[in-house]
């Protein structure tokens, strides 16, 4: 049964689900404990930035769209053992996931008298069958979840805005911070800039979306700046309400500018389902790692298994699998999330490489791209994304402690001793797989053939 394809709106709340997450009801509190009243600069900034360092990368996406679309890219454009780190950092999401189904039980447990495991485990294994049911149902789930997300997080900018005292925070505090340095700024920005970049995993599966190379790079930039300045003023409120030493989360503020029926509702509609839509993007994004990697004989055929809503069952139960074993073991939450972005940023460097490149390989699938921006400033923004991402990678490894690191180095070398040991297996079998990894996908050949035709035509046209 072929599966009807989502459009713009739907993949927009797909991204600002992601993008909203837990982050927002933990991040807020932590970079104001870091720069005050600049946090409103701090998520321009930040904005600004992710911006710097994904807008290259949505217009390969759009030149060249393809299943799990940043691993074909790195694959095809710039070599195949760098191309497998994506592949790691497809089956990192169930450290993501684990950490997000461990902040929903917290706040779920509120309400419901069970073991925080039991319903982080519950959480994980109920999107995990809402994901085998196919994107247009993960879609609608999403939807739903988003719009009630976002009036609770307008109602707590609505009751809030008038409960700001002036001591607390004021117009000239905001344009004009006191105590503000490089270095702070730089810590506060490299922390909401993890929480805003999610939107950007609606790349993974451009096959299930309407008009992929014209609704990705839209979608990516719309939820983007929409959840920037949603965040903005609920970071208003979060700061200006009471001093920022008694806050440690928005509910602490919530309590006193909500009635009792408000303050549940914003905990159930705002914190717990922030969550949940996050949980919700990344099982899709994380399910058709399985299909890529399985196509190329990079992992068993096992991972790529669709069902008939074609979707990767397997690599989706998986992940639900490993990462409940993660929830049931109690793994540290803020462990889970930094061996995630490490990779993250280390994916986002390479990913700069076939940006520069497109344009010279496929001329003229980049002419008729829907987003396209000047080579040239590209090249700009590349290099300007590369000083950000080493700007971030450098700071979070400084607040590492050993123990962590060679903890990392050694779940990554496990990969990629599977990646050259399979490599190995099956070149005795006669199948090259670095050969695989390296033959162009056949949509973007076609598509390349089919435009030169048609640019050599006009010519004719013109000359005659």
């Amino acid at each position: 049964m072929k599966e009807k394809k989502i459009g713009f709106f739907s993949v927009t709340c797909l991204a600002i689900g992601t993008i909203v997450g837990a982050g927002v009801f933990g991040t807020i509190p932590a970079a104001a404990g870091i720069v005050g009243t600049g946090i409103e600069w701090a998520y321009f900034i930040a904005f600004i930035s992710i911006l710097i360092c994904y807008i290259p990368q949505m217009v390969t996406i759009s030149v060249l769209p393809a299943p799990f679309t940043f691993y074909m890219h790195t694959t095809r454009l710039v070599h195949p053992t760098a191309g497998y780190m994506l592949v790691i950092f497809g089956f990192n999401y169930v450290f993501i996931l684990s950490a997000l189904a461990g902040v929903f039980a917290e706040y779920a447990s509120v309400y419901i008298p069970v073991d925080h495991r039991i319903l982080g485990v519950g959480a994980l294994l109920f999107f995990a069958f809402i994901t085998s049911l196919g994107v247009q149902a993960n879609a609608i789930a999403q939807n739903i979840m988003v719009v009630s997300l976002f009036s609770a997080l307008f109602l707590y900018v609505f009751v809030g805005m008038p409960e700001i005292r002036q001591e607390f925070l004021s117009f000239g505090d905001i344009i004009k911070p006191e105590n503000l340095t490089i270095v702070t700024l730089g810590s506060a920005v490299a922390l909401l800039s993890a929480s805003l970049q999610g939107g950007v995993s609606i790349a993974f599966y451009p096959e299930k979306i309407k008009n992929p190379g014209k609704t990705i790079p839209r979608a990516f930039v719309w939820a983007t700046a929409i959840c920037c300045f949603v965040f903005m003023l609920v970071s208003a409120v979060t700061i200006g309400v009471l001093p920022m030493e008694q806050v440690s989360s928005l509910l602490d503020v919530a309590k006193i500018v909500f009635s009792p029926g408000m303050y549940h509702f914003f905990i159930l509609a705002g914190a717990i389902f922030s969550v949940l839509t996050s949980l919700n993007g990344i099982f899709i994004a994380g399910g058709n790692v399985g299909s890529a990697t399985a196509e190329d004989k990079v992992m068993p055929m096992w991972f790529g298994r669709l069902n008939k809503h074609e979707v990767p069952k397997n690599t989706v139960w998986l992940l639900a699998g490993v990462s409940s074993v993660f929830v049931a073991f109690g793994f540290p939450i803020g462990t889970l999330l930094t061996a995630y972005s490490l990779l993250n940023l280390f994916c986002l460097l390479l990913l700069f490489i076939p940006a520069l490149k497109v344009h010279k390989l496929y001329p003229n699938s980049f002419r008729a791209a829907s987003f396209k921006i000047p080579p040239q400033v590209t090249a700009i923004l590349s290099l300007l994304g590369v000083g950000i991402c080493i700007w971030q990678l450098v700071s979070t490894l400084i607040t590492l402690d050993m123990k962590m690191i060679v903890t990392i180095v050694i779940w990554y070398a496990i990969w990629y001793a599977f990646y050259f040991g399979r490599r190995r297996w099956l070149k005795n079998q006669g199948f090259d797989l670095d050969r695989q990894m390296r033959l162009p996908y056949p949509e973007w050949v076609e598509r390349e053939k089919e435009l030169s035709k048609i640019a050599e035509k006009k010519k004719e046209c013109e000359t005659k």
